[in-house]
């Protein structure tokens, strides 16, 4: 009868062993699949970095639009400088017309 229980003893461990076999065996596998996960990651984060840098050298970096837009700011707020002077230059050159108009009057009545 202990020879009997030592065997089941000694069975139950061996079940024992072998549930943790297949255990470890599973954690193995999963971690496994989780290195297989993280180089895919890796690898198209690096491929993802080598497209960037190749559309940045064809493209040009966004400090260039930017100076495009600043440039076309300034080009439009000097436009409007230009066009008020104008409009200005016009009214004096019509007021300059309207004094010679009457200079002209007055000597003519002398």
């Amino acid at each position: 009868s202990t020879l009997f229980s030592l065997i089941d003893k000694m069975a139950k461990q061996m079940m024992k062993h072998k549930d943790n076999d297949e255990v470890i065996a599973a954690y193995i596998k999963k971690i496994q699949l989780e290195k297989e996960q993280i180089e895919s990651i890796i690898a198209q984060t690096e491929a993802l970095e080598v497209e960037q840098k190749r559309r940045h050298q064809l493209l040009g970096s966004n400090d260039a639009s930017t100076n495009r837009i600043a440039l076309q700011r300034q080009i439009h707020m000097l436009e409007n400088r230009l066009n008020d002077a104008l409009v200005k230059f016009n009214t004096k050159v019509q007021e300059n017309k309207k004094l010679r108009d009457l200079i002209g009057e007055k000597r003519r009545e002398r």
